[in-house]
């Protein structure tokens, strides 16, 4: 252990010492105030109650909750050379892309995409792109065939009557990372146009001062 790690353990110790030192005797009369406090009145204490206080007490910070939870997954495939282009986008069914679709994406060329898992993560609360990024860490990034495909797997199980693994209620997106031609990241959505039968795929910046709602699905390439 460093001397970094000693110092800490040696301020925690003391910490909890100087606790202990202040915990009221029998004969305090403070006693009655605590005891009635956190008396569950079966014999028992609030646990909940009593560990909120002693957090509050030691400044302890309190753990975020994850903006994402995971759904489900998607196998994809495995790619020589993938081309956004005309044919590409109606093989997908893709009827709509924005202005920043068509400068940063339309022409990209990947080559030797290897298969993969596509990780499917509901966005629990609204939040900007950087916390959600944050999250994921090296998942966060995925080429853009790996949308395309999931386009196509969902494409095929409507054509069967079923669900595939992105949302196609009309209303919430769809959202991978990936690299335009500009060399940054951009956040891709597809959403699903429910009266027009196909998809609207757009690209928004990651340092857009909007939030994504909550609902919203956000993919990761998970290996």
């Amino acid at each position: 252990m460093n001397d970094h790690g000693t110092a800490l353990i040696g301020q925690w110790t003391e910490l909890v010492a100087e606790l202990f030192r202040q915990l009221p005797r029998a004969d305090d009369p403070r006693l009655p105030a605590i005891l009635a406090k956190y008396s569950n009145g079966q014999g028992g204490f609030q646990g909940a109650l009593l560990k909120k206080d002693l957090d509050e007490a030691l400044l302890l910070p309190k753990k975020e909750p994850k903006l994402l939870r995971r759904v489900g997954m998607a196998n994809v495939t495995a790619v020589a050379k993938f081309v956004v282009n005309e044919v590409a986008l109606k093989a997908a069914n893709v009827g709509y892309t924005g202005s920043n679709f068509d400068s940063l994406f339309r022409g990209k060329v990947e080559e030797n995409v290897p298969a993969g898992v596509v990780g499917l993560n509901l966005l629990e609360r609204n939040s900007k792109d950087s916390p959600m990024m944050a999250e994921l860490g090296d998942k966060a990034v995925s080429p853009v065939v790996y949308l395309f495909d999931s386009i196509r797997q969902t494409n095929e199980a409507m054509a069967r009557g079923e669900d595939g693994p992105l949302l196609t209620d009309g209303y919430k997106a769809n959202v991978l990372y990936a690299i335009g031609s500009d060399g940054n990241i951009w956040a891709v959505s597809a959403c699903w146009c429910f009266d027009d039968r196909c998809w609207s795929v757009l690209a928004f910046s990651v340092v857009s001062p909007y939030d994504w709602d909550a609902g919203v699905q956000i993919l990761s390439r998970d290996s």
